[in-house]
């Protein structure tokens, strides 16, 4: 019980004890009203319960206050560790905040780093596709050029088919001559006669029965280990396949080689230089040919 309340009680009391004292002064001095004095008393009994009944529902409804009270703290402490816990997962929520925002700049940092990239990346993409746009031009016209070499070639084969062809039947040819020379060599020299001062223009001569045709060396070249001469005379000055020509210097008049053509042409003829390997070597453009060393 509250002091409060015990003053109230205390107070209800004393003034119920003097209203009795002082009622009952009364009655003694006012006998003649007995009766009121009894309903008086009657009315104070009523009064008294009454307020013992009053105490009582103070005294309840004070208790009841106390135990709202009671719960009100528990609930304020309940209440309490509630808002600490919120608070606590507030705190842990702004922790992992500051952790997505930290996140959140290395993530946007990482997306500069990859857009920079793929910038730096499509540039060179670009400038590779240039190169392979540069090098497939470049493999057409080299595929082009293959085509054209690989015609070249082949028209170079069949060339060099035929050449080889015509240089087996010329070795033939001038197998048969160096046997015929051989044999008119010795011929010559059953007969007492020399070759090589016939070659040199001896009483003789040379080549009697050819026609009489002079000119010069035009060209000179080495095939398959053969020298080959081109003359400046051909089938319009008379000259034919097989007719040999004497090689000489023009300023020493020696005698350099023979030489058996091989292919005629209008104006020039080509054809084997053979002779000492010395003089071949002098073999020059410009050196004279002749059919007879004698009244050419």
């Amino acid at each position: 019980m509250s002091p409060l309340t015990k003053l109230f009680v205390v107070l209800l009391v004393l003034t119920s004890m003097l209203t009795t004292a002082g009622f009952i002064v009364f009655v003694n001095g006012v006998r003649p009203l007995q009766p009121q004095l009894d309903a008086a008393n009657v009315a104070l009994a009523d009064a008294r319960s009454k307020a013992n009944t009053d105490l009582a529902a103070i005294q309840l409804a004070q208790e009841q206050f106390r135990q709202e009270i009671a719960a009100h703290h528990s609930d304020r402490a309940n209440d309490a560790g509630n808002l600490a816990k919120v608070q606590g997962q507030v705190n842990d929520a702004k922790s992992q905040m500051a952790q997505l925002e930290a996140e959140k700049t290395n993530l946007q940092a990482a997306v500069n780093t990859l857009n920079s990239n793929l910038s730096l990346i499509t540039a060179t993409v670009n400038k590779l596709q240039e190169q392979v746009t540069a090098l497939r031009s470049a493999n057409d016209t080299l595929v082009r050029r293959s085509e054209d070499d690989g015609r070249r070639l082949s028209d170079l084969s069949s060339q060099t088919e035929t050449m080889g062809a015509a240089l087996s039947q010329t070795k033939e040819q001038l197998q048969a001559e160096l046997e015929k020379n051989q044999k008119l060599g010795g011929w010559i020299k059953d007969h007492a006669g020399n070759p090589d001062e016939i070659a040199a223009g001896g009483a003789a001569g040379a080549a009697g029965g050819a026609p009489a045709i002079s000119g010069h060396v035009v060209e000179k070249n080495t095939f398959n280990g053969n020298t080959y001469v081109t003359i400046s005379v051909g089938s319009a000055d008379g000259v034919a396949k097989g007719m040999q020509f004497y090689v000489l210097d023009r300023p020493s008049g020696q005698f350099l080689g023979i030489i058996t053509i091989d292919s005629v042409d209008s104006n020039n003829s080509i054809g084997r230089l053979e002779g000492e390997p010395a003089k071949v070597a002098q073999v020059r453009a410009g050196n004279d040919v002749k059919t007879q060393l004698r009244g050419s």
